[in-house]
């Protein structure tokens, strides 16, 4: 089983460092597990706005498409993705830019309860994607407000 988490955040690294980390990292990685293990379940933390037909103008959304598109024709035994909306960092850290910073001040106290498939906090992420990986599920994309539905199961 493998939890592939790896990724950068849009605008901090160059466009062809983030390809490389979003793209190239994660092919590289999934081929490798695939030649030397027959029966795996691969869960890939993507995000929302992922486009499979990579034709956003978004490159985030382009890159992630191509990922999920990759894994996808590698045909692994169980493979899941997440797609997750903004990720609320349970731990406290540097956030990255601006609007990071504002999330995390609104997230708890108002956007929650206002939009509550808005995000989903890291903790709760990682039991969804742990559950889906032991335990498997019943489908292979998951956006964010199935997330927030699987938190309880």
């Amino acid at each position: 089983m493998a939890f592939y988490c790896i990724g950068a955040y849009t605008g901090q690294v160059p466009k062809e460092e983030f390809r490389k980390i979003t793209v190239d990292f994660t092919e590289a990685f999934a081929k490798t597990l695939r030649e030397h293990s027959q029966k795996t379940s691969f869960c890939f933390l993507s995000g929302q706005g992922a486009d499979q037909k990579e034709k956003s103008s978004m490159q985030f959304a382009r890159d992630k498409g191509a990922a999920e598109n990759y894994l996808i024709s590698l045909k692994f035994d169980r493979l899941y993705i997440f797609r997750p909306g903004y990720i609320y960092p349970v731990t406290p850290r540097k956030e990255p830019n601006f609007s990071h910073k504002l999330m995390r001040a609104l997230y708890k106290p108002v956007l929650k309860w206002l939009y509550p498939n808005i995000g989903i906090s890291s903790e709760e992420l990682a039991k969804v994607m742990v559950n889906a990986g032991i335990n498997g599920a019943d489908k292979i994309i998951f956006e964010n407000k199935a997330l927030r539905a699987a938190i309880t199961l």
